[in-house]
């Protein structure tokens, strides 16, 4: 009876993950005209996240998804970010609102995140993402000049060859040839 009570508290323990929802942002200040990234990522839990609304901030990008599940050691933890690329409107100190999911008996919230946006004289834009975080976008591709046409063009279309130019010749049958044969 021991043994099997000792199973079942190791058994639950391990089932049991901590649920949370964290929002993060690229930067907490940028200049007007720019983009911010911020990600909200919810952890073992399956409630779903509404696009939260923002106040002089657009939605330039997203929902962008991404999905983990781990099983560990009979230990199961999942995750979730739902990342969003925003576009603020207006200079000033701005807030990204704390956002609430319920799961089941439980509510989570995220903090409220203070951005401040400075004026942009200059015009400057900067690329939000570091450099080289995606696998394509560390690489030069020769191909992005091109539109799909020109990409799946072969370099034969534009090859005018006319039946009656093109040289003809005879297909000759090959001769059987004799083959040796050697007693042993």
């Amino acid at each position: 009876m021991k043994s099997i009570f000792v199973f079942l508290c190791i058994a639950f323990s391990l089932s049991i993950s901590a649920q949370s929802i964290k929002a993060s942002v690229s930067s907490d200040s940028i200049l007007i005209g720019n983009t911010i990234k911020v990600t909200f990522k919810i952890e073992n839990t399956e409630a779903e996240l509404e696009t939260p609304s923002f106040e002089n901030i657009s939605i330039v990008g997203g929902p962008n998804y991404s999905n983990s599940v781990q099983v560990m050691n009979g230990r199961k933890t999942s995750s979730k970010s739902i990342s969003y690329y925003l576009k603020p409107e207006v200079e000033g100190q701005l807030f990204i609102p704390p956002v609430t999911i319920a799961d089941g008996n439980q509510i989570l919230e995220t903090t409220a995140i203070e951005i401040n946006v400075y004026p942009n004289p200059d015009g400057i834009i900067n690329n939000i993402e570091p450099e080289g975080s995606f696998f394509f976008e560390s690489m030069d591709f020769p191909f992005q000049g091109f539109n799909n046409d020109d990409f799946f063009k072969s370099p034969f279309d534009d090859m005018k060859l006319n039946k009656e130019e093109a040289p003809k010749k005879e297909i000759q049958p090959k001769s059987k040839s004799k083959q040796k044969t050697r007693k042993i």
